[in-house]
């Protein structure tokens, strides 16, 4: 299946390309204070290497399928969408992760 009309390899770096950049441009807008450039980059890198080993997959499962027009770029759309949120999911794992090791280590020592 062509995505678009691209190969699936295009496609899946097109996705992933759109929704690093949706998400760069949304915290950029949502910046109050001064836009950090360096975290921003960093952010870019985590994104695109998380997208890419998620959503290639999902493009390869699909190739085969017979979808409409609308239905593909739905799920285009809906690929793109969870791209520009993957790093701030992994960002917010971790920072859970790290509360409840501190909550625990400060449990212990009491």
């Amino acid at each position: 299946m062509d995505v678009f009309g691209f190969s699936p390899v295009v496609a899946t770096v097109i996705i992933v390309s759109t929704g690093v950049l949706l998400q760069n441009l949304i915290g950029w807008l949502k910046s109050e204070e001064n836009y950090d450039i360096r975290s921003a980059i960093a952010s870019t890198i985590i994104a695109f290497i998380v997208g890419i080993t998620i959503i290639g997959p999902q493009i390869e499962a699909i190739q085969d399928e017979m979808l409409s027009d609308l239905s593909e770029m739905t799920m285009v759309a809906s690929l793109i969408a969870s791209v520009a949120g993957f790093d701030v999911l992994t960002k917010n794992v971790f920072k859970i992760a790290n509360r409840k090791i501190h909550l625990r280590d400060n449990t212990l020592r009491t």
